[in-house]
Protein backbone atom coordinates (compact mmCIF):
# COMPACT_ATOMS: atom_id res chain seq x y z
CA UNK A 1 0.00 0.00 0.00
CA UNK A 2 2.90 2.06 0.50
CA UNK A 3 4.43 1.54 -2.73
CA UNK A 4 0.82 2.51 -4.44
CA UNK A 5 1.27 5.85 -2.18
CA UNK A 6 4.74 6.40 -3.08
CA UNK A 7 4.15 6.43 -6.96
CA UNK A 8 0.76 8.32 -6.81
CA UNK A 9 2.90 11.21 -5.19
CA UNK A 10 5.38 11.01 -7.54
CA UNK A 11 2.98 10.92 -10.24
CA UNK A 12 1.06 14.11 -9.25
CA UNK A 13 4.45 15.68 -8.85
CA UNK A 14 5.40 14.64 -12.51
CA UNK A 15 2.20 15.92 -13.60
CA UNK A 16 2.61 19.07 -11.49
CA UNK A 17 5.70 20.07 -12.94
CA UNK A 18 5.05 18.88 -16.15
CA UNK A 19 2.39 21.63 -16.19
CA UNK A 20 4.34 24.59 -15.15
CA UNK A 21 7.58 23.54 -17.21
CA UNK A 22 5.30 24.95 -20.47
CA UNK A 23 7.27 27.99 -20.52
CA UNK A 24 10.74 27.84 -18.54
CA UNK A 25 12.59 30.70 -16.70
CA UNK A 26 14.08 32.64 -19.28
CA UNK A 27 18.08 32.13 -19.66
CA UNK A 28 20.25 34.48 -18.99
CA UNK A 29 21.80 34.30 -22.09
CA UNK A 30 18.84 34.55 -23.98
CA UNK A 31 17.04 37.85 -21.89
CA UNK A 32 20.61 39.78 -22.90
CA UNK A 33 20.32 39.00 -26.40
CA UNK A 34 16.83 40.38 -26.10
CA UNK A 35 17.68 43.20 -24.46
CA UNK A 36 20.48 43.82 -27.07
CA UNK A 37 18.32 43.83 -29.41
CA UNK A 38 15.77 46.24 -28.02
CA UNK A 39 18.67 48.64 -27.56
CA UNK A 40 19.64 48.67 -30.81
CA UNK A 41 16.33 49.07 -32.38
CA UNK A 42 14.56 52.11 -33.03
CA UNK A 43 10.58 53.11 -32.39
CA UNK A 44 8.11 55.64 -32.73
CA UNK A 45 7.26 57.58 -29.82
CA UNK A 46 3.62 58.20 -28.66
CA UNK A 47 2.66 62.07 -29.12
CA UNK A 48 2.11 62.60 -25.27
CA UNK A 49 4.44 61.10 -23.48
CA UNK A 50 7.72 60.31 -25.84
CA UNK A 51 7.64 57.00 -24.79
CA UNK A 52 8.45 54.12 -27.24
CA UNK A 53 5.06 52.07 -28.51
CA UNK A 54 6.87 48.84 -28.50
CA UNK A 55 8.88 46.12 -26.03
CA UNK A 56 8.09 47.97 -23.03
CA UNK A 57 7.26 45.38 -20.83
CA UNK A 58 11.05 43.97 -21.54
CA UNK A 59 12.48 44.58 -18.41
CA UNK A 60 15.72 43.21 -17.05
CA UNK A 61 14.51 42.31 -13.59
CA UNK A 62 11.31 40.18 -14.69
CA UNK A 63 11.64 37.06 -16.65
CA UNK A 64 11.99 37.53 -20.39
CA UNK A 65 9.79 33.97 -21.02
CA UNK A 66 6.74 35.20 -18.69
CA UNK A 67 5.73 38.67 -19.38
CA UNK A 68 7.71 40.06 -22.27
CA UNK A 69 5.30 40.78 -24.55
CA UNK A 70 5.71 38.52 -27.84
CA UNK A 71 8.20 36.28 -26.41
CA UNK A 72 7.95 32.33 -26.13
CA UNK A 73 10.10 30.18 -24.80
CA UNK A 74 10.66 26.18 -24.45
CA UNK A 75 10.61 24.19 -20.96
CA UNK A 76 14.22 25.35 -20.54
CA UNK A 77 13.83 28.87 -21.28
CA UNK A 78 15.12 29.01 -24.60
CA UNK A 79 13.18 31.60 -27.12
CA UNK A 80 11.48 29.79 -29.60
CA UNK A 81 9.24 32.58 -30.83
CA UNK A 82 9.15 36.58 -31.35
CA UNK A 83 6.63 38.12 -32.59
CA UNK A 84 7.64 42.18 -33.27
CA UNK A 85 5.12 42.94 -35.56
CA UNK A 86 3.27 46.26 -35.29
CA UNK A 87 5.88 47.43 -32.21
CA UNK A 88 5.93 50.73 -34.66
CA UNK A 89 10.02 49.65 -35.35
CA UNK A 90 11.90 52.41 -37.62
CA UNK A 91 14.92 52.92 -39.33
CA UNK A 92 17.39 50.51 -40.76
CA UNK A 93 17.21 46.28 -40.07
CA UNK A 94 21.10 46.79 -38.69
CA UNK A 95 19.85 46.88 -35.31
CA UNK A 96 18.35 43.17 -35.89
CA UNK A 97 21.75 41.65 -35.53
CA UNK A 98 21.39 40.31 -32.38
CA UNK A 99 18.38 38.43 -33.44
CA UNK A 100 20.17 35.74 -35.61
CA UNK A 101 22.07 34.45 -32.50
CA UNK A 102 18.68 33.68 -30.95
CA UNK A 103 19.67 30.06 -32.95
CA UNK A 104 16.50 28.10 -31.12
CA UNK A 105 13.50 30.58 -32.91
CA UNK A 106 11.25 28.31 -34.66
CA UNK A 107 8.84 31.44 -35.50
CA UNK A 108 9.64 35.12 -36.65
CA UNK A 109 7.17 37.77 -37.01
CA UNK A 110 8.62 41.32 -38.10
CA UNK A 111 5.71 42.50 -39.78
CA UNK A 112 3.79 45.81 -40.02
CA UNK A 113 6.76 47.51 -39.05
CA UNK A 114 8.57 50.72 -41.03
CA UNK A 115 12.61 49.41 -41.54
CA UNK A 116 12.70 51.38 -45.40
CA UNK A 117 15.77 49.28 -45.44
CA UNK A 118 16.84 45.79 -47.08
CA UNK A 119 16.29 42.13 -45.51
CA UNK A 120 19.42 41.41 -43.67
CA UNK A 121 21.59 38.76 -44.07
CA UNK A 122 21.91 36.08 -41.40
CA UNK A 123 18.27 34.39 -41.53
CA UNK A 124 20.35 30.44 -42.44
CA UNK A 125 21.80 31.38 -39.10
CA UNK A 126 18.20 30.00 -37.94
CA UNK A 127 17.90 26.67 -39.30
CA UNK A 128 15.04 25.54 -37.07
CA UNK A 129 13.08 28.51 -38.23
CA UNK A 130 9.66 27.22 -39.55
CA UNK A 131 7.64 30.63 -39.56
CA UNK A 132 8.94 33.80 -41.04
CA UNK A 133 6.68 37.39 -41.28
CA UNK A 134 8.18 40.22 -42.85
CA UNK A 135 4.93 41.52 -44.68
CA UNK A 136 4.06 45.31 -45.12
CA UNK A 137 7.47 46.03 -42.96
CA UNK A 138 8.75 48.03 -45.54
CA UNK A 139 11.69 46.39 -46.95
CA UNK A 140 13.21 46.74 -50.41
CA UNK A 141 15.49 45.60 -52.63
CA UNK A 142 16.54 42.00 -53.28
CA UNK A 143 15.11 39.11 -51.00
CA UNK A 144 18.65 37.60 -49.26
CA UNK A 145 19.69 33.97 -50.51
CA UNK A 146 19.73 33.17 -46.40
CA UNK A 147 16.12 32.71 -46.36
CA UNK A 148 16.16 29.96 -49.37
CA UNK A 149 18.09 27.78 -47.10
CA UNK A 150 15.73 27.68 -44.35
CA UNK A 151 14.64 24.11 -45.30
CA UNK A 152 11.75 23.47 -41.81
CA UNK A 153 10.16 26.85 -43.14
CA UNK A 154 6.20 26.09 -43.36
CA UNK A 155 5.13 29.63 -43.96
CA UNK A 156 7.13 32.43 -45.56
CA UNK A 157 5.05 35.76 -45.55
CA UNK A 158 7.16 38.67 -47.53
CA UNK A 159 4.28 40.40 -48.73
CA UNK A 160 3.63 44.60 -49.21
CA UNK A 161 0.54 46.21 -49.27
CA UNK A 162 -0.60 46.62 -53.29
CA UNK A 163 -2.36 49.82 -51.89
CA UNK A 164 1.31 51.10 -50.68
CA UNK A 165 2.20 53.86 -53.61
CA UNK A 166 5.70 53.05 -52.70
CA UNK A 167 7.32 51.61 -56.15
CA UNK A 168 10.34 50.29 -54.36
CA UNK A 169 9.72 47.20 -53.03
CA UNK A 170 10.86 43.36 -53.00
CA UNK A 171 12.76 41.57 -55.61
CA UNK A 172 13.81 38.48 -56.83
CA UNK A 173 16.69 38.95 -58.84
CA UNK A 174 19.47 37.01 -57.73
CA UNK A 175 18.57 34.58 -56.10
CA UNK A 176 15.85 34.10 -58.43
CA UNK A 177 12.20 32.82 -57.71
CA UNK A 178 13.14 29.19 -58.48
CA UNK A 179 16.19 29.52 -56.42
CA UNK A 180 14.53 31.16 -53.19
CA UNK A 181 11.92 28.08 -52.99
CA UNK A 182 13.43 25.35 -54.68
CA UNK A 183 14.66 23.78 -51.11
CA UNK A 184 11.31 24.99 -49.25
CA UNK A 185 9.49 22.07 -49.74
CA UNK A 186 7.97 21.61 -46.32
CA UNK A 187 6.12 25.12 -46.98
CA UNK A 188 2.60 25.17 -46.62
CA UNK A 189 2.03 28.89 -46.95
CA UNK A 190 3.86 31.51 -48.95
CA UNK A 191 2.69 35.25 -49.59
CA UNK A 192 4.97 37.30 -51.84
CA UNK A 193 2.38 39.94 -53.24
CA UNK A 194 3.84 43.05 -55.03
CA UNK A 195 7.41 41.08 -55.01
CA UNK A 196 9.21 42.21 -58.59
CA UNK A 197 9.87 38.88 -60.18
CA UNK A 198 12.36 40.12 -62.22
CA UNK A 199 12.50 37.41 -64.75
CA UNK A 200 9.80 37.57 -67.53
CA UNK A 201 10.50 33.62 -67.94
CA UNK A 202 9.60 33.14 -64.73
CA UNK A 203 6.67 34.89 -64.47
CA UNK A 204 5.20 33.00 -66.93
CA UNK A 205 6.31 29.84 -65.64
CA UNK A 206 5.13 30.21 -62.15
CA UNK A 207 3.28 27.61 -61.80
CA UNK A 208 5.37 24.64 -62.92
CA UNK A 209 8.13 26.36 -60.49
CA UNK A 210 5.64 25.71 -57.48
CA UNK A 211 4.53 22.83 -58.20
CA UNK A 212 7.73 21.30 -58.45
CA UNK A 213 9.59 23.10 -55.76
CA UNK A 214 6.11 22.76 -53.14
CA UNK A 215 4.24 20.21 -52.99
CA UNK A 216 2.47 20.64 -49.94
CA UNK A 217 1.40 24.48 -50.55
CA UNK A 218 -1.67 25.14 -48.95
CA UNK A 219 -1.98 28.91 -49.22
CA UNK A 220 -0.64 31.07 -52.21
CA UNK A 221 -0.82 34.53 -52.50
CA UNK A 222 0.96 36.17 -55.05
CA UNK A 223 -1.04 39.88 -56.10
CA UNK A 224 -0.10 42.30 -58.01
CA UNK A 225 3.57 40.53 -59.35
CA UNK A 226 3.02 40.83 -62.61
CA UNK A 227 2.52 37.23 -63.73
CA UNK A 228 1.44 36.33 -66.98
CA UNK A 229 -0.49 33.16 -68.39
CA UNK A 230 -2.22 30.94 -69.61
CA UNK A 231 -2.20 28.50 -66.10
CA UNK A 232 -0.25 25.92 -67.09
CA UNK A 233 -2.23 22.75 -66.62
CA UNK A 234 0.99 21.43 -63.58
CA UNK A 235 -1.02 23.83 -61.25
CA UNK A 236 -3.26 20.81 -60.56
CA UNK A 237 -0.33 18.94 -58.52
CA UNK A 238 -0.89 21.52 -56.17
CA UNK A 239 -3.93 19.38 -54.35
CA UNK A 240 -3.83 20.67 -51.08
CA UNK A 241 -4.61 23.78 -52.07
CA UNK A 242 -6.58 25.73 -49.75
CA UNK A 243 -6.31 29.59 -50.90
CA UNK A 244 -5.43 30.98 -54.41
CA UNK A 245 -4.86 34.87 -54.21
CA UNK A 246 -3.86 36.07 -57.30
CA UNK A 247 -5.30 39.15 -58.24
CA UNK A 248 -3.79 42.49 -60.40
CA UNK A 249 -1.96 39.92 -62.27
CA UNK A 250 -2.54 39.95 -66.77
CA UNK A 251 -2.96 36.27 -67.22
CA UNK A 252 -5.23 37.24 -70.71
CA UNK A 253 -6.62 33.34 -70.50
CA UNK A 254 -9.26 31.47 -69.81
CA UNK A 255 -9.67 30.18 -66.22
CA UNK A 256 -9.24 26.21 -66.92
CA UNK A 257 -11.51 23.38 -65.55
CA UNK A 258 -8.81 21.77 -63.66
CA UNK A 259 -9.82 24.78 -61.09
CA UNK A 260 -12.70 22.56 -60.13
CA UNK A 261 -10.50 20.01 -58.98
CA UNK A 262 -9.21 21.56 -56.35
CA UNK A 263 -11.04 19.87 -53.81
CA UNK A 264 -9.50 21.38 -50.67
CA UNK A 265 -9.78 25.01 -52.13
CA UNK A 266 -12.16 27.60 -49.38
CA UNK A 267 -10.77 30.74 -51.07
CA UNK A 268 -10.60 31.87 -54.76
CA UNK A 269 -9.60 35.53 -55.88
CA UNK A 270 -8.81 36.64 -59.05
CA UNK A 271 -9.89 39.87 -59.26
CA UNK A 272 -8.59 42.29 -62.49
CA UNK A 273 -6.55 39.13 -63.97
CA UNK A 274 -7.98 39.84 -67.38
CA UNK A 275 -9.91 36.57 -67.60
CA UNK A 276 -11.72 35.69 -70.87
CA UNK A 277 -14.17 33.33 -71.79
CA UNK A 278 -16.61 30.98 -69.57
CA UNK A 279 -16.31 30.63 -66.10
CA UNK A 280 -16.26 26.89 -65.36
CA UNK A 281 -19.30 25.44 -64.06
CA UNK A 282 -17.16 23.01 -62.19
CA UNK A 283 -15.86 25.98 -59.81
CA UNK A 284 -19.16 26.06 -58.44
CA UNK A 285 -18.67 22.44 -57.37
CA UNK A 286 -16.01 22.69 -54.62
CA UNK A 287 -16.85 21.72 -51.99
CA UNK A 288 -15.05 23.79 -49.41
CA UNK A 289 -15.15 27.01 -51.20
CA UNK A 290 -16.15 30.14 -49.00
CA UNK A 291 -14.81 33.05 -50.71
CA UNK A 292 -15.01 33.54 -54.71
CA UNK A 293 -14.07 37.03 -56.56
CA UNK A 294 -13.71 37.04 -60.27
CA UNK A 295 -14.67 41.08 -60.81
CA UNK A 296 -13.27 43.26 -62.46
CA UNK A 297 -12.63 40.53 -65.41
CA UNK A 298 -14.78 42.46 -68.62
CA UNK A 299 -14.14 39.42 -70.97
CA UNK A 300 -15.42 36.90 -68.20
CA UNK A 301 -18.49 35.27 -69.16
CA UNK A 302 -20.94 33.26 -67.80
CA UNK A 303 -24.08 32.72 -65.68
CA UNK A 304 -25.29 31.92 -61.76
CA UNK A 305 -25.97 27.95 -61.81
CA UNK A 306 -28.86 26.41 -59.86
CA UNK A 307 -27.75 25.97 -56.41
CA UNK A 308 -29.23 22.80 -54.58
CA UNK A 309 -29.93 22.35 -50.74
CA UNK A 310 -26.46 20.67 -50.43
CA UNK A 311 -24.87 22.53 -52.97
CA UNK A 312 -21.39 23.17 -52.21
CA UNK A 313 -21.86 26.63 -52.38
CA UNK A 314 -24.01 26.76 -49.08
CA UNK A 315 -20.71 27.67 -47.14
CA UNK A 316 -19.84 30.64 -49.51
CA UNK A 317 -19.14 33.66 -47.94
CA UNK A 318 -18.33 36.03 -50.60
CA UNK A 319 -19.64 36.05 -54.04
CA UNK A 320 -18.55 38.73 -56.72
CA UNK A 321 -18.08 37.57 -59.99
CA UNK A 322 -18.85 39.22 -63.84
CA UNK A 323 -21.89 37.38 -64.94
CA UNK A 324 -25.13 37.64 -67.11
CA UNK A 325 -28.64 36.10 -67.16
CA UNK A 326 -31.01 35.97 -64.37
CA UNK A 327 -30.32 35.40 -59.90
CA UNK A 328 -31.89 31.90 -59.32
CA UNK A 329 -34.45 31.24 -56.85
CA UNK A 330 -32.23 28.55 -55.53
CA UNK A 331 -29.68 31.45 -54.42
CA UNK A 332 -31.83 30.76 -50.97
CA UNK A 333 -30.09 27.85 -50.42
CA UNK A 334 -26.51 29.27 -49.76
CA UNK A 335 -27.13 30.19 -46.57
CA UNK A 336 -24.23 31.46 -45.09
CA UNK A 337 -23.92 33.83 -47.96
CA UNK A 338 -22.72 37.26 -46.11
CA UNK A 339 -21.95 39.26 -49.27
CA UNK A 340 -23.41 39.19 -53.13
CA UNK A 341 -22.19 41.77 -55.07
CA UNK A 342 -23.53 41.23 -58.81
CA UNK A 343 -23.17 45.01 -60.05
CA UNK A 344 -22.18 46.42 -63.19
CA UNK A 345 -22.80 43.02 -64.34
CA UNK A 346 -25.70 42.24 -67.59
CA UNK A 347 -27.93 40.35 -64.95
CA UNK A 348 -31.87 40.39 -65.84
CA UNK A 349 -35.21 39.38 -64.88
CA UNK A 350 -36.50 40.10 -61.54
CA UNK A 351 -34.89 39.99 -57.83
CA UNK A 352 -36.06 36.60 -56.25
CA UNK A 353 -38.18 36.12 -53.18
CA UNK A 354 -36.07 33.60 -51.89
CA UNK A 355 -33.24 36.08 -51.69
CA UNK A 356 -34.72 37.11 -47.97
CA UNK A 357 -33.62 33.43 -46.86
CA UNK A 358 -30.30 34.39 -47.12
CA UNK A 359 -30.26 35.44 -43.14
CA UNK A 360 -26.69 35.99 -42.58
CA UNK A 361 -26.32 38.49 -45.44
CA UNK A 362 -24.77 41.86 -44.77
CA UNK A 363 -23.64 43.26 -48.01
CA UNK A 364 -25.88 43.31 -51.04
CA UNK A 365 -25.24 44.84 -54.75
CA UNK A 366 -27.20 44.40 -57.38
CA UNK A 367 -26.75 47.81 -58.98
CA UNK A 368 -26.15 48.91 -63.04
CA UNK A 369 -28.01 45.74 -64.22
CA UNK A 370 -31.08 45.04 -66.42
CA UNK A 371 -33.42 43.96 -63.21
CA UNK A 372 -36.59 44.39 -63.62
CA UNK A 373 -40.07 43.94 -61.27
CA UNK A 374 -40.58 44.79 -57.68
CA UNK A 375 -38.46 45.12 -54.90
CA UNK A 376 -38.99 41.84 -53.03
CA UNK A 377 -40.39 42.76 -49.57
CA UNK A 378 -38.31 39.42 -48.11
CA UNK A 379 -35.51 41.81 -48.06
CA UNK A 380 -37.29 42.78 -44.85
CA UNK A 381 -36.44 39.46 -43.17
CA UNK A 382 -32.08 40.62 -43.40
CA UNK A 383 -31.81 41.88 -40.36
CA UNK A 384 -28.22 41.54 -40.34
CA UNK A 385 -27.44 43.46 -43.85
CA UNK A 386 -26.00 46.85 -43.64
CA UNK A 387 -25.56 47.55 -47.59
CA UNK A 388 -27.74 47.56 -49.98
CA UNK A 389 -27.61 49.04 -53.32
CA UNK A 390 -30.13 48.76 -56.04
CA UNK A 391 -29.67 51.34 -58.04
CA UNK A 392 -29.46 51.78 -61.96
CA UNK A 393 -32.14 49.35 -62.28
CA UNK A 394 -35.86 49.09 -63.51
CA UNK A 395 -37.37 47.79 -60.36
CA UNK A 396 -40.35 49.30 -59.03
CA UNK A 397 -42.87 48.61 -56.05
CA UNK A 398 -42.71 49.75 -52.43
CA UNK A 399 -39.40 49.62 -50.42
CA UNK A 400 -40.11 47.65 -47.32
CA UNK A 401 -40.61 49.45 -44.33
CA UNK A 402 -38.26 47.85 -41.96
CA UNK A 403 -35.32 49.12 -44.60
CA UNK A 404 -36.76 52.33 -44.98
CA UNK A 405 -36.89 52.65 -40.77
CA UNK A 406 -33.41 51.16 -40.77
CA UNK A 407 -32.35 53.96 -43.87
CA UNK A 408 -33.51 56.37 -41.37
CA UNK A 409 -30.28 55.77 -39.09
CA UNK A 410 -27.09 56.20 -41.68
CA UNK A 411 -24.97 55.43 -38.64
CA UNK A 412 -25.91 51.56 -38.87
CA UNK A 413 -26.93 51.31 -42.67
CA UNK A 414 -26.41 52.12 -46.15
CA UNK A 415 -29.36 52.01 -48.91
CA UNK A 416 -29.42 53.24 -52.53
CA UNK A 417 -31.96 52.44 -54.13
CA UNK A 418 -32.57 55.37 -57.05
CA UNK A 419 -34.76 52.89 -59.32
CA UNK A 420 -34.24 54.09 -63.23
CA UNK A 421 -37.25 54.09 -64.42
CA UNK A 422 -38.95 52.57 -61.84
CA UNK A 423 -41.17 54.26 -59.04
CA UNK A 424 -41.37 52.93 -55.47
CA UNK A 425 -42.88 53.56 -51.57
CA UNK A 426 -42.57 52.66 -48.34
CA UNK A 427 -44.40 49.00 -47.84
Amino acid sequence: MFSCLVISVLCFLLLCSSSWAVEGQCLDEQRHLLLHLKHNLSFFSSSESGVPVGLSSWDLNTDCCRSWEGVECNQIGEVIGLDLSFKSIVGSTDGLASLFRLSHLQGLNLGYNHFNSVIPSGFDRLPHLTHLNLSNSYVVGQIPIGISRLMRLVSLDLSANFFDPRKNHLKLENPNLRMLVGNLSELRELRLDVVNISSHKERNEWAQIFSSSLPKLQVLSLLNCSLSGPFHSSLSKLHSLSELWLALNNFSAEIPEFFGSFSNLTVLELVDCGLKGNVPQSIFTLPKLQYLDLSYNPLLEGSLPEFSQDNSLQYLSILDLSVTGPIPSSIGNLKQLESFDLSQNQISGSVPFEIGKLSELETLDLSNNQLVGEIPSSLGFLNHLNYLDLSFNNLSGPVPRILAKEFSSMYSFIMKINIINGTTSLL
